[in-house]
């Protein structure tokens, strides 16, 4: 998963790779978003959409690889963050609390 923000066009684009057990390319999803997020928020929206896409696709036991160190450090605090990239984080903790492993 990663994200990419086209600044000139006013976008945040976000893609995601499934690959199987011995890595090998099985289908790829690409979403394009309205706005010039944040890298922080871009990133953080593009592991929750994967999340989202693996649910919605039925799979569990998954790795997600992303190059987003804040995204990844931000699974181990446990305290509030009211900012907007808090939310985001909130939301895929849940999301993940649900059911996807």
């Amino acid at each position: 998963m990663d994200a990419a923000l086209f600044v000139q066009k006013g976008k945040t684009g976000v893609g995601m790779v499934l690959r199987n057990v011995a890595r090998e390319f099985m289908v790829a999803c690409a979403l394009v978003m309205e706005g010039c997020l944040p890298v922080r928020e871009a990133e953080a929206i593009g592991v929750l959409e994967a999340l989202s896409w693996i649910y919605s696709l039925g799979l569990d036991k998954v790795i997600i690889e992303t190059d987003a160190k804040a995204v990844v450090d931000s699974f181990s605090v446990y305290e509030e963050d009211g900012s907007e990239f808090g939310s985001i984080i909130s939301c895929y903790k849940t999301l993940l609390r649900s059911g996807v492993d």
